[in-house]
């Protein structure tokens, strides 16, 4: 079953964080072809080649939020409009950071008030957070990019001084930002090896990633690669 983290009691927006499964198709699709066409650099595609992606393709991409080594999570408003998706995912080589990808918040879910990026942020964490020891990502060096600079920074995020071009999109820059991960316990314990944490405390996820929600800070950043 999808995690279902609800909002309430604070100002803003009222939904929920849940995990996206394959049904979800149709939804990642229309969102992430708004993505393409408003950023193509946050997305990592533009428009043309979003386009070109067939069923079989996105429906890949939603079932992420349900694979071992993926994740994939999206804000529904009341009114079941999608307002934001953000994924992760484990590296497939040896690099032992997990990756952030693929941030995008419609305009109607900015703001600090709405805090649309954080709450999806707070559930990539905890999910990485059990899996690897750090997690990094790109983001756009453009002046576009600096909203979501600004929220990687307030959660702990911090340049690596590596840059490239994007791919597909030579003409921008993107920079590396990265971050180490403590495992979330509710005890706050720590030292224990990771492998033996999370079997021992596998049950617990959906409390750790709960508290992990109701204590984010509320942001205000949209886009990242």
């Amino acid at each position: 079953m999808p995690l279902l983290l609800g909002r309430a009691g604070l100002p803003g927006l009222r939904y929920v964080v849940r995990s996206t499964v394959e049904q979800d198709w149709r939804s990642v699709r229309a969102l992430r072809l708004e993505n393409a066409a408003e950023n193509p650099v946050s997305y990592g595609a533009d428009l043309r080649t979003t386009l070109a992606m067939t069923e079989d393709d996105w429906r890949l991409r939603a079932r992420r939020g349900t694979g071992r080594d993926t994740t994939a999570v999206v804000a529904v408003a009341e009114d079941g409009a999608w307002l934001g998706i953000m994924a992760a995912q484990l590296p497939a080589d040896e690099e032992p950071a997990a990756l952030l990808t693929g941030v995008f918040v419609r305009p109607r879910g900015r703001g600090r008030a709405n805090g649309v990026a954080d709450a999806l942020l707070a559930d990539v964490l905890s999910w990485a957070a059990l899996r690897a020891p750090s997690i990094r990502l790109w983001v756009d060096c453009a002046p576009d990019g600096a909203p979501a600079r600004g929220l990687y920074a307030r959660h702990g995020f911090r340049r690596t001084g590596r840059r490239r071009a994007a791919d597909g999109l030579p003409n921008a820059v993107i920079e590396e930002m990265a971050t180490a991960l403590e495992l979330p316990t509710v005890d706050g314990s720590s030292g224990e090896p990771r492998e033996e944490w999370v079997g021992r405390n596998a049950a617990t996820r959906p409390l750790i990633a709960r508290h992990a929600r109701d204590v984010a800070p509320l942001g205000s950043a949209f886009t990242s690669v």
